[in-house]
């Protein structure tokens, strides 16, 4: 088989993410079925393309211009339940996933790694895993604000569970360092566990009750990270704006919490987002 796709016309994407998207991918393929006379049924896919002529505008790690040689290798094989999909883009990205033919095409688990010289075994339970690369968050952030989440195709089912970890990530001024977050389903809600070098913390997302942010520690001075002491007291307004806007009612218990140089140690409170412009 030989085809040439268009990324951003397949139907697949979010509009946010397709509109960050030019190009096309050549790929060829082979396919090799086996119907026993008895026994289930199996088959097993093979794709090479290369994403050179493709243009992304998407956040790093996942930008790149046209032009730059990328390979990219799929390999599936299953049956009429279930099958394995494996693949590569460039040398060091790998992607290992297993994918269930229910009602709807249902992922029910995977794993991404970059900077890998192969496949990761899968996680043990349901998810996805994301090992990424240092990121933008606020990039990322303004992304998924315009819609990045939304609107993914409806005939695939993804599961809730989902980590990513990353040596480096930028937000809110500062820069965190070997984060671990990961979100899943809690009852009544859903909750999302960050661990890090600046952050040890929990919150949870109630559906109609005020949130539960539960930190057990953290350190917060973006002045550090403009090349300021980081034990400078320096006043919040000064070193960064933080714009609560929208923010929901959120019920705080922090252990130990340096904020600007400030030790909050021990401390509980209510966040009432009501009245702040």
């Amino acid at each position: 088989m030989n085809a040439n796709w268009q990324p951003s016309r397949t139907g697949l994407l979010p509009k946010a993410v397709s509109e960050a998207l030019s190009g096309s991918v050549p790929w060829d393929g082979k396919v090799a079925i086996e119907l026993p006379y008895h026994g289930n049924a199996s088959y097993k896919v093979d794709i090479n393309g290369d994403l050179k002529n493709v243009s992304s505008r998407l956040p790093s790690p996942v930008s790149k211009p046209a032009g730059e040689p990328l390979p990219v290798k799929i390999n599936v094989a299953g049956g009429l339940s279930s099958f394995d999909l494996t693949g590569s883009i460039g040398a060091k990205n790998h992607i290992n996933s297993r994918w269930l033919l229910n009602h709807k095409l249902t992922l029910d688990r995977a794993i991404l790694t970059t900077d890998s010289k192969g496949h990761s075994p899968l996680p043990d339970q349901p998810g996805i895993e994301l090992n990424l690369p240092p990121m933008d968050g606020a990039q990322w952030l303004a992304l998924f604000e315009n819609g990045a989440a939304n609107e993914v195709s409806s005939s695939v089912l993804f599961p809730p569970r989902i980590v990513l970890r990353t040596p480096s990530l930028a937000l809110a001024g500062q820069q965190w360092n070997n984060v671990s977050l990961m979100s899943q389903p809690v009852a009544g809600g859903s909750q999302v566990e960050a661990q890090g070098r600046e952050i040890n913390a929990t919150l949870t997302m109630r559906d109609n009750a005020p949130w539960l942010a539960n930190v057990r520690y953290l350190y917060f001075n973006p002045a550090s990270a403009s090349g300021q002491n980081a034990t400078e007291n320096v006043a919040p307004q000064t070193a960064t704006r933080l714009d609560f806007h929208g923010w929901p009612d959120l019920q705080l218990r922090c252990a130990e919490c340096w904020l600007w140089g400030q030790n909050m140690a021990a401390s509980m409170g209510m966040w009432r987002s009501k009245g702040i412009p």
